[in-house]
């Protein structure tokens, strides 16, 4: 409303209001007091009845105040169009603009009224805008995170940190209801949180109260026993109190505000819906593993002839990497990609799977295809989505002559080189429906005749060391 009004001072122009005040003057001052010296000489007064230049001193202090009004109320004027352009510059954006006082009472208060307003509304537009960068900045962040996160933990810690930074508080605390309990499980803390008890019952103090009631609480350093203002707000998911988070002790030593309980409670929102999706979508997740366990077990089970294939991979793998240096992370996923690659062996039938015929160039097809079978299998599981590379490529060649995708020379990895030997040493030194295993040392000879062309050369020296 201030503004619109502000807006229509825009339209008063200074020079109109200006020649509208001369004629209001000539107007209500001068033309009466020609008047009055008119009806004093000529009509009212009987002629000599005033002694000489009587008639003059009166036309004079007549003139006197006319002057004098003239000049007090031109003042008032030019007083109140220089606000007029004070209001005209704020109307325009520059809000730094001022009324500068006349001295006159009136004027003077317009003046103190006015720029009480200016400041206020340039420290208004300031908050404003350090809020929409606050905002800005926390919503990136979250995105980022949402984006890039790979547990939970990692995740509700960089949510947690952003929100400290963003309303400047000292300490930050997100705690988890267990529902089984009924307690308060601290999950992230920072600050003086950090030394808080970790568990706290339903109920009991105040972040018991506020996971209980389902309640804000919004306290200022004058109601805490600790001096300190503070944020203190349930998790909610689907009317269901899943955690609380809180915030204490402003770094400015000020309150916090609505505005920052505003915010707050929108990312509390956004963090309960993202915890609840992460833990549905780990059961769902860790039903899908368990089922990709089984159906590898089940693959092993079928085939009598490469029951122990996936272990003895894994254990060639994990001894290879470690000749390598690699990092445990790395061993890891070795391991689990040998107890899975070959599950893909799910999708062949048990007439080409146990053949002791050589195979035609069809049942060929059924062989190649189980790397792909197998990957199509792990790629919906997020936390099997990274051993797909393994699974798919394990029957790859260094001369691009392997299968499915003919991969040459720099294109294999390292692990994914280890892979390769590690499973065709326990290939060639296992028994098969279509010929017997062949014995470590001819199986050793093979590996040393193709290093460099099918199999990496350092892969095959440093195995060569460790069977």
């Amino acid at each position: 409303m201030f503004m619109k009004e502000l807006f229509k001072i825009r339209s008063i122009k200074n020079d109109k209001l200006e020649r509208n005040f001369l004629l209001a003057f000539i107007l209500v001052s001068l033309l009466p007091l020609l008047l009055l010296v008119f009806i004093v000489n000529y009509l009212m007064i009987p002629k000599g009845s005033l002694e000489k230049g009587q008639s003059d001193i009166i036309v004079f202090f007549l003139g006197c105040a006319s002057l004098v009004g003239f000049y007090m109320i031109r003042r008032m004027i030019k007083s109140f169009v220089s606000a007029v352009k004070s209001i005209k510059t704020v109307a325009n954006g520059n809000l730094s603009a001022k009324i500068e006082s006349d001295g006159s009472e009136e004027i003077n208060e317009l003046a103190k009224s006015f720029n009480r307003i200016t400041k206020q509304m340039e420290e208004n537009i300031r908050e404003l805008q350090h809020s929409k960068q606050l905002l800005q900045q926390v919503l990136s962040q979250v995105g980022e995170a949402v984006s890039s996160f790979q547990n939970i933990d990692k995740f509700l810690e960089l949510i947690v940190l952003t929100i400290i930074d963003a309303l400047a508080a000292k300490n930050g605390r997100l705690m988890l209801l267990n529902p089984d309990t009924n307690e308060l499980i601290t999950k992230i803390s920072f600050g003086d949180a950090q030394f808080s008890a970790s568990i706290i019952k339903l109920g009991e103090g105040l972040l018991g109260q506020v996971a209980k009631e389902g309640k804000t609480y919004l306290v200022s350093a004058s109601q805490s026993e600790s001096g300190k203002a503070g944020i203190y707000m349930p998790l909610i998911y689907s009317n269901k109190i899943i955690g609380v988070f809180a915030l204490s002790d402003k770094k400015d030593g000020r309150d916090f505000t609505p505005d920052d309980e505003v915010l707050l409670k929108d990312l509390a929102s956004q963090i309960a819906i993202a915890f609840e999706n992460y833990r549905l979508s780990t059961d769902a997740e860790r039903t899908y593993v368990e089922t990709v366990t089984a159906l590898a077990m089940a693959v092993e089970a079928r085939d009598h002839y490469t029951r122990g294939h996936n272990q003895r991979v894994g254990e060639y793998c994990r001894r290879l990497a470690k000749e390598f240096n690699l990092d445990s992370e790395t061993i890891q996923l070795l391991t689990d990609a040998s107890n899975l690659h070959d599950i893909g062996k799910i999708g062949i039938p048990d007439e080409v799977l146990h053949k002791t015929n050589p195979l035609t160039e069809g049942e060929m097809r059924f062989i190649h295809e189980h790397p792909i079978i197998g990957e199509n299998i792990m790629r919906p599981i997020r936390s099997l989505s990274r051993l797909c590379d393994l699974v798919r490529h394990h029957h790859e060649q260094l001369d691009g002559k392997g299968y499915p995708d003919g991969l040459r020379g720099e294109e294999i990895s390292l692990p994914l080189n280890i892979m390769i030997v590690a499973d065709v040493f326990d290939a060639m030194t296992s028994d098969r429906p279509y010929r017997r295993a062949i014995s470590f040392e001819n199986a050793k000879e093979e590996l040393r005749r193709y290093a460099g062309i099918r199999y990496h050369n350092d892969v095959v020296e440093k195995f060569l060391r460790i069977v």
